[in-house]
């Protein structure tokens, strides 16, 4: 055990440690800051540990965390009175780990349930150790901690709740997000490749934009400020002005027709983004969307269309490969101007100038005005309020999603170490990587008239990559097909399963869990499968996956079927729910594809 101890330090206040040895009750006297207490009852530790599992009885627990470990005879416990539950263990103190180590006596212990363990007291180590642990670990996971722990470590034991808490939380919240939009993704990828294929990826103009300066614009309240230095950029034709999202609506607004406007959201309501663009009929704004774009009638889009392959695609990676085309996919991201700044940096634009990025509120506004969806002051409303630093070193108030985008976008400015990014937002949060210029004086300095000649937006050319379609969707065809047979061959497997495991038979059942893997990996490796039916189950297959060690590690060929059962059974019947829902969209792709495009 001591590669656990690598890189862990002991508590900053003094601890002392007593190891007290009675018979084979080993137990720790602890003396740390102010507080005392002898970690486990001195006469009877097993009768102890037994009532504070008293309560469990009945509960239902897929996972049980400990906060501290003492002496261990707790978790003994714990194992005696629940031998199929698997555990993981936190211990704050580095020196009751050593004793652990030391003096803990393991012969009865059943290694198999014992999943994780985390030692020391380091905050951050404790919140990324908690996170990988929750994204691994499926169902209910329970925490519990002896009372003298409680007592010594009242400290530790209150922020190890919270980062337990908040990462639940949040593991909920993204596998909401990860079931919702899955199937949108997939779905606007099933809908959208015709249009895919019969326009130009934008990363085959990166001459256009090479070393070209670009203006991004969000928005943020502090945009209606800037309107007249955008006026004049666009008359002078000094730089690209592309728009994303919302703030279409207020350059409208204002009479400027942006080069392009940007888009990439999968959620069906994204429409309204160019909802005055297909109303109005405005028919020289090109879209730039991205393949698993959501909400957008592309066909019936009255201005020029470009595209870009986003990582979620499946399907446009599959028929119109990096490999073949030599154009890289566009990572996704939480906001289309972090897509947008993700594409300008792989087409070596600069310098890149941000409009409206403001990441923050603006006195009473949240967003840019002249936004028929959005109420800019409303917007957000009740949501925490936090503080953050301001381009000018001011104070500026926020809230924790406009601040997670922040960090994201600051994460693909340093993994592009693209030097010349300004953030001219006023009053915006400061964005690490960025230089604060005012548009104005980036317009009087930097920014030449006829720079740019954004005419060749309006003229797409036909897509060059369609010639190898049909062979890839004769491919995907047989694969089906294959996974047809394989989804029969599984349905077998369970059912034989099911009745030797109901009449106790344990040995068909070990011959059968290797007939079963193999299908299993036949079924995993089929094209179709990984192109359809995983990318839209996303959350389900992670939970599948994180179930796989406690599947492998059961010795028991009954309580094995049962998690098999459970969980691959559960997942197949979900991603069979998934191909009913998605073969029409297929099916109308395959008869787009092999129309004359669009």
């Amino acid at each position: 055990m001591d590669d656990i101890l690598q890189g862990r330090s002991s508590q900053a206040k003094a601890i002392e440690i007593e190891p007290i040895h009675t018979g084979n009750n080993s137990n720790l006297y602890i003396r740390y800051g102010n507080r005392e207490a002898t970690i486990h009852n001195e006469e009877s530790p097993w009768q102890e540990a037994h009532d504070l599992f008293l309560q469990l009885k009945d509960a239902s627990i897929d996972h049980m965390m400990f906060f501290g470990m003492g002496m261990g005879h707790h978790i003994l416990q714990f194992q005696r009175q629940f031998p199929h539950i698997p555990f993981s263990i936190y211990e704050p103190s580095v020196e009751v780990f050593q004793q652990f180590a030391k003096h803990a006596v393991l012969d009865e212990w059943n290694m198999d349930q014992w999943r994780n363990l985390f030692v020391g007291d380091d905050e951050q180590e404790l919140a990324k150790h908690l996170r990988g642990f929750v994204d691994r670990t499926p169902g209910t996971i329970s925490s519990c901690a002896l009372s003298a722990y409680t007592h010594v470590f009242e400290q530790e034991k209150q922020v190890f709740n919270t980062l337990l808490s908040n990462t639940l939380k949040g593991k909920h919240g993204n596998l909401q997000i990860s079931n919702k939009f899955s199937v949108f993704w997939l779905s606007n990828s099933l809908r959208n490749f015709q249009y895919v294929r019969s326009t130009p990826n934008i990363l085959q103009k990166r001459e256009h934009f090479y070393n070209k300066p670009v203006i991004i614009v969000s928005a943020g309240p502090s945009l209606n400020e800037e309107m007249e230095h955008l006026k004049m950029i666009k008359q002078e034709r000094s730089a690209y002005i592309l728009a994303v999202g919302s703030a279409l609506s207020t350059l409208i607004h204002y009479g400027i027709h942006p080069d392009a406007i940007c888009s990439y959201d999968p959620n069906p309501g994204n429409g309204v983004v160019v909802k005055q663009v297909m109303e109005q009929g405005i028919d020289d704004i090109p879209l730039i969307f991205g393949s698993s774009v959501g909400g957008i009638d592309l066909g019936n889009y009255p201005g020029p269309k470009w595209h870009m392959i986003t990582s979620q695609d499946t399907i446009a990676s599959y028929f119109l490969p990096a490999a073949q085309t030599g154009l890289p996919v566009v990572y996704d991201a939480s906001s289309i101007a972090i897509i947008t700044l993700q594409l300008l940096c792989m087409m070596g634009a600069g310098p890149i100038i941000l409009v409206g990025q403001n990441f923050a509120y603006k006195g009473a506004l949240r967003y840019a005005q002249h936004i028929d969806h959005i109420d800019p002051v409303h917007y957000f409303e009740g949501a925490p309020v936090v503080q953050t630093r301001g381009v000018q070193g001011e104070v500026v108030e926020s809230n924790p999603a406009f601040l997670s985008m922040k960090k994201e976008m600051e994460v693909y400015i340093r993994m592009f170490g693209k030097a010349q990014i300004f953030n001219t937002t006023q009053g915006g949060a400061h964005i690490e990587g960025t230089l604060f210029r005012s548009l104005q004086d980036i317009r009087a300095n930097d920014l030449k008239p006829n720079t740019i000649d954004a005419n060749w937006l309006q003229h797409p050319e036909a897509n060059e990559w369609s010639a190898t379609l049909p062979d890839r969707m004769q491919l995907l065809q047989m694969e089906r097909q294959k996974l047809n047979k394989s989804v029969e061959e599984l349905q077998h497997i369970f059912k034989d399963m099911q009745g030797y495991a109901n009449r106790g038979e344990r040995e068909p059942l070990q011959q059968l869990f290797s007939v079963f893997d193999a299908t299993f990996d036949r079924w995993l490796g089929n094209l179709y499968s990984k192109l359809l039916l995983i990318p839209a189950s996303r959350a389900q297959y992670e939970l599948l996956y994180s179930q796989v060690e406690n599947v492998l590690k059961e010795r028991d060929p009954v309580r094995k079927t049962g998690l098999i059962l459970r969980y691959y059974l559960d997942f197949l019947n979900h991603a069979g729910q998934v191909e009913q829902q998605i073969h029409p969209m297929y099916t109308e792709m395959l008869t787009a594809l092999a129309a004359k495009p669009q």
